[in-house]
């Protein structure tokens, strides 16, 4: 029993290439179908394009020229490649039409990246360079910033480094200062009291922060250069003063209060002599050893002694009072400015370096993502040029369209979406037949059991079947599914036997296997939409010499099922009313109807299991002849139905109509 359908010849290996435009484009160029295609010429060493040696028919004047002037000219043309040794190594071209360079000379190239090849199609492309050309400025212009970016950040690092290596010199002599005027342990007493009077104005000073900047002592080193800090001195050991020694420094206000009291004491001295002078004067004037005028100058020099005294006095106290104070109080406050003005510097030029640094990010960024669309752009403007991957005939990916009665022609000037196919280059070594098994036929092909009808031709039962245990032309295809290779093929290996008949070669017979149904229907026609088909796809195993080409119309007749001995009618030679089944049968001059039982069935027989007996003769069109004895078995089926076989009726005349 056989399901008899129509298809298509495929290749079963096909290279098809697609549309890998973005959006829709035009073909501007393609190459005639039924054009040999001939696979790419590819680099064998990684290496540097040095030389490309124009084709020999060429003139010796010419000079190295892109790929598209020198695939002008037809002959053979020699691209030398040259590796990281120095060593050349020559690829021989035959530049001839569809074939095109791929490579100039300075492109660096790889193992097995093409240097040459079949231009199969040309998509438009003009849009697409317009739009590379913006965005290579736009590339330059990314590169320009990031360069400019690198360049802050990096100046920034050196000005944050001169900034904060001013401010800590700044706050360095404002201590030196403050220590130089003060002394240290003074000085220190001194900047905890300032400190505190400021805590009470600026109550975010922290006061530990600013001690710790003070490098009176060891903990505000360690606070500033770490834990691991030690102090050197140009003092050995032996020479160091002891702590309490050290603590007796005194700064430059003491060494001025030294000097004014010790001018207090030299004017007090003055005085007492002075007035000692002067009494003593006076004695001698009684006596008339002095006169008054020395009397009278003695007087004077104890005036401008108490004077001096007085001098003297107001200094010191001035020193006391004001001078001391307004100069601590100025020193003190430079110093914690110049410990805030460090911390502004260390601070603006952190948050400066930062924001250099965010900048440089997204320079980078921006030329990364600037670098995303350049590569785009240019593997759009590859992708315009389809190339043949392989060896292969090229077809025209031609598709009719499910929508509608429009088909999808592929030709120069036709517009083709993204991921299109556009050509296929079928190998004709590998031909398949595609046909559409209607859903009234598809049980018939159950893959699960597709072994199980033709196990009763297991003469020996082994589980397998042979050459004597095969019908026909069967075995010849078969044969092709023995993947063991010994002669037999195993009822689980079976694959259905398809007789194939192309109308390109009428009256040979093409042998196939069955090799995959689909699981889901094929998708509707716009015209069908209730059509429910499967695919299925059949390995063509015997050509019989002849070269099959993709497309050509074909009847598939699957044998699914092998009965010896069984008796079959034409299918049409059956009429079903109710469940009964009934043929007309010639009987000498007139018909006879009779009831048949019938068996298995195909698109093409019935079997029939009683009723009619070989060599008899059957009407083949009893609808056309008998539609009223059809009718009339029909009104009694529907009360009560004829009675069994053999009742003669009249046909209207003598003859055999449509046996």
């Amino acid at each position: 029993m056989t399901v008899t359908e129509r298809g298509q010849t495929d290749s079963r290996s096909n290279v098809t290439l697609t549309s890998r435009v973005e959006g829709t484009s035009t073909i501007i160029f393609l190459v005639p179908e039924g054009t040999a295609a001939k696979a790419p010429i590819i680099a064998e060493v990684a290496g540097t394009v040095t030389e490309i040696v124009p084709p020999e028919a060429a003139d010796d004047e010419i000079e190295s020229t892109s790929s598209e002037e020198q695939t002008s000219s037809t002959g053979v043309t020699a691209v030398v490649v040259t590796d990281g040794n120095g060593a050349e190594v020559r690829h021989e071209v035959t530049v001839v039409e569809p074939t095109r360079l791929r490579v100039e000379v300075g492109d660096a190239v790889e193992v097995g990246e093409p240097l040459a090849g079949d231009l199969l199609c040309e998509l438009d492309s003009s849009e697409l360079r317009e739009e590379y050309k913006e965005q290579v400025i736009k590339l330059k212009q990314a590169e320009a910033d990031l360069v400019k970016a690198e360049a802050n950040r990096t100046i920034q690092r050196s000005q944050n480094r001169s900034d904060e290596a001013a401010a800590h010199l700044a706050q360095t002599v404002a201590e030196l200062e403050l220590k130089k005027y003060l002394g240290e342990s003074e000085a220190r007493r001194e900047l905890e009291r300032f400190l505190e009077n400021e805590k009470l104005r600026n109550p975010d000073l922290v006061v530990e922060e600013v001690l710790a900047e003070f490098s009176g002592d060891d903990r505000s080193l360690a606070a500033r250069y770490g834990p691991d800090f030690e102090p050197v001195s140009d003092v050995s050991e032996d020479e160091q003063p002891d702590d309490e020694a050290a603590a007796k420094k005194e700064g430059e206000f003491a060494q001025q209060r030294n000097e004014l009291l010790g001018a207090v004491t030299v004017a007090e001295e003055d005085l007492a002599r002075t007035r000692e002078v002067f009494e003593f004067t006076k004695r001698l004037a009684r006596k008339g050893y002095k006169s008054l005028n020395d009397v009278e100058a003695d007087r004077i020099a104890v005036t401008k002694a108490r004077i001096a005294l007085s001098v003297a006095r107001e200094k010191l106290g001035l020193l006391d009072e004001f001078s001391k104070s307004r100069t601590a109080e100025e020193m003190l406050a430079n110093f914690v400015e110049s410990v805030a003005a460090k911390e502004r510097t260390e601070t603006s030029g952190t948050a400066a370096l930062k924001a250099f640094e965010k900048e440089y990010e997204a320079r980078v960024n921006a030329l990364e993502i600037e670098q995303s669309k350049h590569d785009r752009l240019t593997q759009q403007l590859e992708a315009c040029l389809m190339f043949a991957p392989s060896d292969g005939i090229v077809v025209y990916a031609n598709q009719q369209s499910r929508r509608s009665s429009d088909n999808v022609v592929i030709e120069e000037r036709a517009t083709v979406r993204e991921r299109q196919a556009i050509i296929k280059l079928p190998d004709l070594n590998r031909m398949q037949v595609d046909a559409q098994v209607h859903e009234s036929r598809i049980s018939l092909l159950d893959e699960n059991g597709r072994g199980g009808s033709f196990a009763s031709l297991d003469a020996d039962g082994d589980g397998s079947l042979g050459p004597t245990e095969m019908p026909d032309w069967t075995w010849n295809a078969l044969v092709h599914a023995d993947v063991n290779d010994d002669g037999r093929v195993d009822l689980d290996e079976y694959r259905f036997p398809v007789s194939l008949r192309i109308d390109s070669y009428p009256g040979e017979r093409f042998l196939g296997l069955v090799q995959s149904i689909s699981s889901v229907p094929s998708p509707s026609d716009w015209m069908r939409p209730n059509l429910k088909q499967y695919a299925a796809e059949i390995e063509i195993v015997d050509t019989g010499g002849r070269s099959l080409k993709p497309g050509m119309t074909t009847v598939v007749e699957v044998l699914v099922k092998h009965r010896a001995n069984a008796l079959q009618v034409p299918v049409q030679a059956v009429v079903g009313v109710g469940s009964k089944r009934y043929c007309w049968v010639l009987d000498g001059g007139a018909t006879e109807l009779r009831e048949v039982r019938v068996g298995d069935s195909s698109t093409t027989g019935v079997e029939i299991v009683d009723g009619v007996v070989e060599g008899e003769t059957v009407v083949m069109n009893p609808r056309t002849h008998f539609a009223k004895v059809i009718e009339e078995l029909r009104g009694k089926n529907a009360g009560g139905g004829a009675k069994g076989r053999g009742a003669k009726k009249p046909s209207g005349g003598p003859g055999s109509p449509g046996a």
